[in-house]
């Protein structure tokens, strides 16, 4: 291990520096026999050490965790007892988040405890809906079916988060080549136009070449490195932490929701996961009230999870639950006709399950309607700005042209 050291040498000044030993108390004794007296020792974490100490902070992947459920539903319906599935997972290295909580929950059951109260000690990594559907698995004995419900149910998130994400690449991608692009002419191209042609004839350059080379000063100047980007960053992450919040959360889906064509994105996706997450919990025999509680509690959408509150109200009173939905105003339509269907036929998971499957083929639509509109305004949008500064480039020598 490499330690940094600051100590006292023979003649009493500080001297610093590191070495190499195997622990604390080897260290000191090079230390000693260097003839210096240490009064700080401090061992240097490796580049590695510092991304699985940030790894750890971050939540499993959704991948890593649907791997894993689906693994130990196998192992458990295969004969082999909850401990060692849980040790065979925890050697499977699903992340070093994943690895921790199932160290925590091999730990918990040698004491004694239920698989569900071991995960319910973990919030960040185990959903209430996943806890929810355990405990209702070893209540019923049904933990293996369970976890096969809950497996397909992170499959299938997982595939919507994937259609979303793909979405958002193209985009993504326009942009950076855009900003490449003006960094390259602003940065490069421009530069040796001004210094190699402009200031040796002295013309006067246009207003749309001067505001570039603004822009190219601005870059290049180092109280935009020490001011402006420092202010970015932390106004950034003060607004990531605010957007977390419920009311930062509720503004923020608020204004995507003004934006044409989103609104219906956004509100099916909503009721796409609610009908998936309700289905998978009344698969599992978990009760009504009890399925609205826990979707609450892993829906993102602020105006669908107040509906669901008043829901929860009314079915408490004896209201009928498709007349709620409807009333809610939250929900699409399809979503009341088909909780209809699931009351009078008395198979309201099947019911929501064919429900989620149209949603997320809408969901399919949508996005490629979005896609070929976004298209061209992203390409009309880079081709105005590169276009701009192009226009800013040469149009002092179409001058020195005119005046030759």
């Amino acid at each position: 291990m490499r330690y940094f050291f600051s100590a006292h040498n023979s003649k009493g000044k500080w001297v610093s520096g590191n070495l190499e030993a195997p622990n604390d108390t080897e260290a000191r004794i090079i230390l000693a026999r260097r003839g210096l007296d240490w009064a700080h020792l401090q061992p240097q974490r490796q580049l590695s050490d510092w991304v699985t100490r940030l790894s750890l902070l971050m939540p499993p992947s959704l991948l890593n965790l649907a791997l894993a459920t689906r693994q130990l539903s196998v192992m458990l319906n295969s004969g082999i007892d909850v401990l060692r599935s849980i040790d065979v997972l925890q050697m499977a290295d699903y992340g070093p988040r994943l690895n921790l909580a199932f160290m925590d929950l091999s730990s918990c059951l040698s004491k004694g405890y239920s698989l569900s109260k071991g995960m319910g000690r973990h919030p960040a990594v185990f959903s209430p809906v996943f806890v929810g559907l355990v405990k209702a698995g070893e209540s019923s004995g049904s933990l293996v079916s369970n976890l096969n419900t809950l497996a397909e149910h992170l499959e299938r998130e997982l595939r919507l988060r994937q259609k979303l994400s793909s979405a958002l690449t193209y985009p993504a991608f326009v942009f950076v080549i855009c900003i490449l692009a003006v960094l390259l002419l602003t940065q490069k191209v421009l530069p040796t136009l001004i210094q190699g042609v402009f200031q040796e004839t002295g013309i006067q350059l246009p207003w749309m070449t001067q505001s570039v080379i603004a822009v190219g000063n601005l870059l290049n100047s180092g109280w935009f490195y020490h001011l402006v980007v420092p202010t970015l960053l932390v106004f950034g992450f003060l607004s990531v932490h605010y957007v977390r919040t419920a009311g930062g959360r509720y503004r923020l889906q608020w204004l995507l929701r003004q934006i044409p064509g989103l609104n219906q994105l956004l509100r099916t996706t909503s009721a796409a996961r609610f009908s998936r997450t309700m289905g998978a919990l009344n698969a599992c025999g978990l009760t009504l009230v009890h399925s609205l509680e826990l979707t609450d509690m892993v829906l993102s959408d602020h105006e669908m999870s107040r509906a669901i509150d008043k829901i929860i109200v009314g079915v408490e009173d004896g209201e009928p639950f498709s007349e709620l939905i409807r009333r809610s105003g939250a929900f699409p339509p399809m979503v009341a006709g088909f909780t209809e269907l699931g009351e009078e036929t008395g198979r309201l998971s099947s019911s929501y399950k064919h429900l989620a499957e149209m949603l997320e083929e809408e969901i399919d639509l949508l996005l490629n309607s979005l896609m070929a509109a976004l298209e061209p305004l992203m390409i009309g949008v880079m081709g105005m700005v590169v276009g701009y500064v192009v226009i800013a480039m040469f149009l002092p020598l179409y001058q020195m042209l005119s005046v030759v």
